[in-house]
């Protein structure tokens, strides 16, 4: 569940708001390859992402 505080922290007015995969991808920020591969998860729990 989202609160209405975390929107508001980020200046969102709902969740329609928030980027979609693409614009995350986009920015640098998610890359679906990692993902399907499962290195974005492990690079997370290993403490951060990896730069490339």
């Amino acid at each position: 569940m989202t609160t209405k505080t975390f929107l508001s922290q980020f200046g969102l007015e709902t969740l329609r708001d928030l980027p979609d995969f693409e614009a995350l991808e986009d920015a640098g920020l998610l890359s679906r390859e990692k993902l399907l591969a499962g290195d974005l998860l492990s690079g997370l729990a290993g403490g951060g992402i990896e730069d490339e």
